[in-house]
């Protein structure tokens, strides 16, 4: 008799999104903002260039060799009902910025912060929850007790920063010393992490077949559209009693609760009703 199946493939190649992975301050509400904003043209390529010029430092050229250097930055989001400025705890901001040098499409916040998630990806940094977003800021500092100035407008749905001179925009000052964080020692801290493990290495997942009466012959040439995966914490479960060499493992979905019986073949298992003789389902470890 044939059985739905199990296989065992170890899939490479994945992009690191942080985690769920991903890390405390108030609620996070807001929306996408209204339309475009048009600046004059002067006053917006210069507040462009000097954003670049901050972000990449080693851009910087025809500097006074005597200015300080900005060794200091904090993280900021911009409150999408009044504009103020928020700056994210140190710890946050050291948590953004080594998650924008590794290449971090995101970082994730957690549940302090309500699930919210911080896009990095396209130098447009966006805090995004279910219900919405607000801007992020990263700005550089020569000092930590450095004051910076935004500015902002609001929109149809929200306050957003714009560039100076913007018609409606509003000035926001602040200065956080306590939240600056000293770039020199976050590089230090950067230098310790253990490197991140080989791609190539995979991540175990273990997947179950639509069709019944499949054999693990077959069951190696179904297309990925016969396989459904199980949740993170039913594949964490199968997995680790893989890994002990368990014969089965009990695992609920949903009220229905499943045996999970390895074998006989290397990186397949049966999926049974428990407590009933059904026919069983193949679980793919794929």
């Amino acid at each position: 008799m044939g059985y739905p199946a199990v296989s065992s493939k170890i899939r490479a190649g994945l992009r690191r999104f942080p985690p769920r992975s991903t890390r405390n301050i108030q609620q996070i509400l807001g929306a996408r903002p209204d339309g475009d904003h048009s600046s004059d043209e002067s006053v917006g390529c210069f507040e462009r260039c000097l954003k670049r010029r901050r972000a990449n430092p080693e851009e910087n050229v025809g500097f006074s060799a005597t200015e300080p250097a900005e060794r200091w930055v904090v993280w900021v989001s911009i409150d999408p009902r009044s504009g103020q400025i928020f700056p994210y705890p140190k710890e946050v901001s050291q948590l953004l910025e080594l998650g924008l040098k590794r290449g971090d499409a995101a970082v994730s916040l957690g549940d302090s912060f309500f699930g919210a998630t911080v896009e990095l990806s396209d130098g447009n940094f966006q805090q995004r929850t279910a219900r919405g977003g607000r801007d992020v800021q990263r700005l550089l500092l020569r000092r930590p007790e450095e004051t910076v100035t935004l500015w902002v407008r609001q929109g149809r749905y929200r306050w957003s920063v714009v560039d100076a001179g913007t018609a409606g925009s509003q000035e926001r000052v602040a200065s956080m010393p306590e939240e600056a964080v000293d770039l020199s020692k976050l590089e230090e801290q950067r230098e310790r992490e253990p490197p991140p493990p080989d791609d190539r290495e995979g991540v175990a997942l273990w997947q179950w077949c639509h069709e019944l009466h499949v054999t693990p012959a077959q069951a190696e040439h179904l297309e990925d559209c016969f396989w459904g995966i199980y949740t993170e914490q039913q594949n964490s479960q199968i997995e680790e009693a893989y890994q002990g060499a368990e014969r089965q493992v009990e695992i609920t979905v949903g009220v229905r609760q499943y045996q999970v019986v390895f074998g006989p073949i290397p990186g397949f298992a049966r999926q049974e009703v428990s407590g009933t003789s059904c026919l069983p389902r193949f679980t793919q470890h794929g």
